[in-house]
Order: structure tokens, then C-alpha cells, then sequence
């Protein structure tokens, strides 16, 4: 190697060993069985272990409404504080946030007034609309936006062709 230099025309592809594409593709055949076996071990124990695994769903997405309330109200009381002069101090700032998501989760779960539901409803509605429009890009947003809306009219215009959740009418959900 002394004194070799460098001219910036080899071809280091002949340096390639051609026998690995064959040991390339065995472990990809290798990876797709196991996957598709354990695919169907999980679809399996989902079935199988279908109350649990319905009781977690449930619990999560409580605790993910939970969550989207409590940090979808904290930018409006972040800025409804800042407007005021600082007059919350931390405790009372985390107290109603916590207090607007457990309401909010509550409302949305029971029997509550209507009045009561609807404002919680909107506002996830709001929550989600803003989470949207602030993390997919706009041409996604617009298709969703377009397909709902063609969606809810379908299903107002023809109720036999509502494939929308009729979540705007309180119900008692049994949550555990």
C-alpha cells in the first residue's frame, strides 16, 4: 500500500461479494414467517383474552380523552393566565386543568345535561381539529375534513347510511 495513490476511478463493486443476495432474501423469508406468526399468536390472544383486552381499550381511552383535555386546555388557561397578570399560582393552574379533563371524561361517559355534554363534546372536537391541522399536512387535513363532512351529510340525508357515532347523545358507557 505504500506509496499508492489515490485516482478517484476504481470500481469498488467488484469487491462485492454476489453471494450475499441469496442469504439476503432467506432472512427476509425468515422475518415474514416469524411476523406472520406472531401476528396470528396476537390476533389469537386478542380473541381469546377479548374482556381484558376490551377493559384495557376502554381504560385507554379514557385516560388518551383525559390526557387531550387536560393538555388541550392548557395553551387557552396558559393564555387566559398570562392576560389576567399571573394571578394563578401552580396549584390552582393544575387544579382546574385536572378539574376540566376529569369533567370533561365525566361528561362524556354519563349522563350529564345536555348543555353540559355538548360543550365537552365541542371542545374535544376543537382539541382534536387544532392537534390536526398542527401536525398533518394540509392536503391529508383537507380529505379527512371533506370525507366526514360528505360522511355526516350522507348519514343526516339517509339515516340508514349513518356510519358515524352517534356520540352526541349521552349514553352510560360501562367503562370497566
Amino acid at each position: 500500500v505504500h506509496g499508492y495513490v489515490y485516482d478517484g476511478t476504481t470500481d469498488y463493486t467488484a469487491y462485492l461479494d454476489m453471494t450475499s443476495s441469496s442469504d439476503d432474501t432467506s432472512l427476509i423469508y425468515i422475518v415474514a414467517a416469524v411476523s406472520l406468526i406472531i401476528m396470528f399468536a396476537v390476533v389469537f390472544l386478542f380473541h381469546r383474552f377479548r374482556e381484558q383486552c376490551e377493559r384495557c381499550f376502554k381504560i385507554f381511552l379514557v385516560c388518551d380523552i383525559f390526557v387531550l383535555f387536560v393538555f388541550g386546555g392548557f395553551v387557552p388557561l396558559l393564555l387566559f393566565n398570562e392576560e389576567i397578570g399571573n394571578l394563578l399560582d401552580l396549584f390552582t393552574f393544575w387544579f382546574l386543568l385536572v378539574n376540566f379533563g376529569v369533567v370533561g371524561v365525566l361528561s362524556l361517559y354519563y349522563d350529564v345535561p345536555p348543555s353540559v355534554h355538548r360543550f365537552y363534546l365541542g371542545t374535544l372536537n376543537a382539541i382534536m381539529s387544532v392537534l390536526m391541522l398542527a401536525t398533518l399536512p394540509i392536503y391529508l387535513t383537507l380529505t379527512l375534513l371533506s370525507m366526514s363532512a360528505l360522511i355526516d351529510i350522507l348519514g343526516e340525508a339517509r339515516p340508514q347510511f349513518r356510519v358515524l357515532s352517534p356520540f352526541i347523545i349521552p349514553a352510560n358507557v360501562e367503562l370497566m
